[in-house]
């Protein structure tokens, strides 16, 4: 189940799972396809790497589109997230 902050910050986020509360809190870096890139939930799709710029941002691709953001969802091609 998913725990915030009194604040509800999405920076604040955690889980009882300690993998999870790690993917979604530390950065990292990804190479591919000549490129570097750091950030937050980092995804690599049609030539293109994508980063959140904060904690607990995540990014997603979907028919060349990627999106970075909060809640991201997925459907009928297009990629929707919360700034």
């Amino acid at each position: 189940s998913e725990r915030r902050s009194k604040n509800n910050s999405y920076d604040n986020y955690y889980s009882k799972d300690r993998e999870t509360f790690t993917a979604r809190t530390a950065s990292k870096c990804l190479s591919a396809y000549g490129k570097i890139k750091c950030g937050y939930g980092c995804v690599e799709a049609y030539g293109k790497i994508k980063c959140g710029k904060s904690p607990g941002m995540q990014c997603m691709a979907a028919y060349g589109d990627i999106k970075c953001g909060y809640g991201c969802t997925k459907a009928y091609g297009q990629v929707k997230c919360k700034e």
